[in-house]
């Protein structure tokens, strides 16, 4: 798999492509979802994993599902079960990074949102380029 920065007209990420995902690849994703989706046993950890799942399907990551998740790399207390299998979501997405927080808790985008934006895209772009 080769993931790829989907970025708008001005230059700012609003995705990660995912091209040539193998079928290992998916079934990888899959269990590193279902571990995300099992974490805390929440609803809504089990809702991010299917929308991640049908987000895959789809060869691509929005920008909002890469906030969601950035959330979860980066938690805390009741959510500290999340933080494993998130990152390793991230890593496998970005094929090494866990991508930095992109937005707090109340899910507003964080000071520096657009330079944290700027390095996962710099990061995709250098592992797409070697």
């Amino acid at each position: 798999m080769t993931p790829v920065c989907i970025l708008d007209d001005g230059g700012l990420l609003i995705g990660i492509e995912l091209s040539n995902v193998s079928d290992q690849d998916k079934i990888k994703a899959e269990r590193l979802l279902d571990d995300f989706a099992s974490s805390r046993e929440g609803v809504v950890e089990a809702q991010i994993a299917r929308d991640l799942i049908h987000a895959m399907n789809h060869d691509s990551i929005s920008i909002s599902s890469l906030e969601i998740l950035s959330k979860y790399c980066h938690t805390g207390g009741a959510w500290a079960p999340c933080i494993p299998p998130a990152s390793a979501i991230s890593e496998w997405l970005t094929d090494g990074m866990v991508i930095p927080r992109l937005v707090d808790e109340s899910d507003q985008p964080v000071e520096d949102y657009q330079a944290r934006c700027q390095t996962i895209a710099s990061f995709v772009r250098s592992r797409s380029e070697s």
